[in-house]
């Protein structure tokens, strides 16, 4: 998920990688006897490797910085509906309010298109796909309970312009 994400998060897991990679590599040299170094054990030396790699990487690459944290919980705790989808609309993710929209368990929705939870106000969606900010209203019955929301929309970017896919609100 992480190399996926690009950025901060994709050169934070990269660090975490290259800092991991010369104990692994230095264990199998000494346990297998193999290079001309057979005889000595690299494995202290690649951890002092490893702590440097990631005194560098908490340091500058902001390693354990609440950001990510607050995100995932203003994300599982707001009381909106929040459903983010991929270029293809299907959906990526969806915060515990959305589940509740959704006819099938809570992780089967994950993978579907955006039809699976929005119904035919899904086909809406794609007819205005550059739109911004708030959409209108969509008329949804989860749990056989007629509920009107105001559907609001983001686009997701890449670090570049590239576009990833979009964050739906609904209030």
């Amino acid at each position: 998920t992480a190399a996926r994400a690009g950025g901060l998060q994709q050169r934070q897991a990269l660090a975490l990688l290259i800092g991991i990679l010369p104990v692994w590599v230095a264990n199998a040299l000494y346990i297998g006897a193999w290079g001309p170094t057979a005889w000595l054990d690299l494995t202290p030396f690649a951890f002092t490797f490893t702590g440097i790699v990631y005194a560098w990487t908490l340091l500058h690459l902001h390693l354990l910085t609440v950001i990510p944290v607050a995100r995932s919980a203003v994300f599982a705790f707001i009381e909106d509906p929040i459903v983010v989808v991929d270029l293809y609309n299907r959906i990526v993710d969806v915060n515990p309010a959305a589940h509740q929209l959704a006819p099938q368990p809570a992780g089967a929705i994950v993978g579907k298109p955006l039809a699976a939870l929005l119904g035919g106000e899904a086909d809406r969606l794609h007819a205005a796909p550059s739109g911004e900010g708030a959409l209108g209203d969509i008329r949804l019955a989860p749990a056989g309970v007629a509920r009107v929301f105001e559907l609001r929309a983001s686009s997701l970017y890449a670090s570049g312009s590239s576009p990833l896919g979009r964050v739906y609100v609904l209030r």
